[in-house]
This record gives C-alpha cells, sequence and structure tokens, in this order.
C-alpha cells in the first residue's frame, strides 16, 4: 500500500500532535513524535515535546 511520505516522495518526517491517538498513530507510521504539550492531551513523557510552537525548530535540529 502506498503511504503519503511515499506518494510525496518524503525521505524525513516527524509527527507533531498532542494526544495519545496522535502517539499511536506515529508509532503505527513508524515516525518520530514529538508532543506539543499545549494542546488537549495530557503529558505522555514522551522523548521529545514543545511547550510553545517555537520551540519546535530547536527540537527539530536536535532530532538530526
Amino acid at each position: 500500500m502506498d503511504t503519503v511520505l511515499e506518494r510525496n516522495n518524503i525521505k524525513n518526517a516527524v509527527y507533531v500532535g498532542d494526544t495519545i491517538k496522535d502517539f499511536e498513530a506515529s508509532q503505527g507510521a513508524e515516525m518520530e513524535f514529538v508532543q506539543a504539550k499545549y494542546g488537549f492531551g495530557q503529558d505522555l513523557k514522551t522523548e521529545h515535546s514543545v511547550n510553545e510552537i517555537s520551540e519546535l525548530p530547536n527540537i527539530l535540529n536536535d532530532m538530526n
């Protein structure tokens, strides 16, 4: 089955989400996950998280 990443020739992506369902979806897609702690979900104690969107570029740089 063709995935969105394959269809668009994306080689490197992360999943940013705020709920356990987002985390589970990232695991199913075998993608790194960044939790947006300012969202609706509870703290998932993930490896990567941001408290506000302006922190995302630094997290992404650290992941590379």
